[in-house]
């Protein structure tokens, strides 16, 4: 994501210049995108985290 933002363990979007959290609704139509596909390569990566450790 670009700086100053972050996405923090919960997937929530930080400012960390602020260290503020910015909901989903106030952020920027970038920010949102690169958001949620950050999102979704952790939401893959848990799958396939959990798939492994099953076996």
């Amino acid at each position: 994501m670009n700086f100053p933002y972050r996405l923090d363990i919960r997937s929530r979007i930080i400012n960390a210049l602020l260290d503020r959290e910015i909901p989903d609704e106030e952020c920027d139509s970038f920010i949102l995108k690169q958001a949620n596909e950050l999102r979704e390569k952790r939401r893959e990566r848990i799958k396939g985290y959990r798939n492994h450790v099953k076996r």
